[in-house]
């Protein structure tokens, strides 16, 4: 009877307010939304990001990490989620300054990508990996 539509309807918001660069009105959402669900992959990934835009590396990895315990649990954690998660650790790593933080994040990076070199590309794919070569360097990436 409409109990989840408020739910549905704030995520889309969140996604919405993001693609606005409103950020702190997309992060009150979100936490509203893991307060509710606290285990939806979806709004802790979404707040990473927006931690992320607003320069709140700590926050950023912090969400990260809980992200990363949280993905095997998932039936859906394939190479996009995986890589989603380890470019923002390295990110994260390179934004605070430690540098040998960074260089293993960005050995993972690489060791996904390498490993997933025909996997089928769905919507965002192509620019995180693009991103993902900005940061980490293009050698072994696509």
């Amino acid at each position: 009877k409409g109990q989840f539509a408020r739910y549905e309807a704030k995520a889309s918001l969140v996604t919405i307010l993001m693609n606005e660069k409103r950020w702190e009105e997309a992060l009150k959402l979100t936490e509203e939304m893991l307060a509710k669900f606290p285990d939806d992959i979806s709004s802790r990934i979404q707040k990473g990001i927006i931690s992320a835009s607003l320069g709140r590396w700590p926050k950023v990895e912090q969400t990260f990490q809980s992200v990363k315990g949280f993905l095997p649990t998932r039936p859906f954690h394939g190479y996009m989620r995986k890589l989603e998660v380890e470019y923002y650790l390295a990110l994260a790593a390179q934004r605070q300054q430690r540098s040998a933080t960074f260089f293993e994040r960005c050995v993972r990076v690489r060791e996904l990508t390498d490993a997933n070199r025909d996997y089928t590309y769905t919507d965002g794919l192509a620019e995180l990996e693009e991103q993902a070569g900005l940061l980490c360097g293009k050698s072994s990436l696509p």
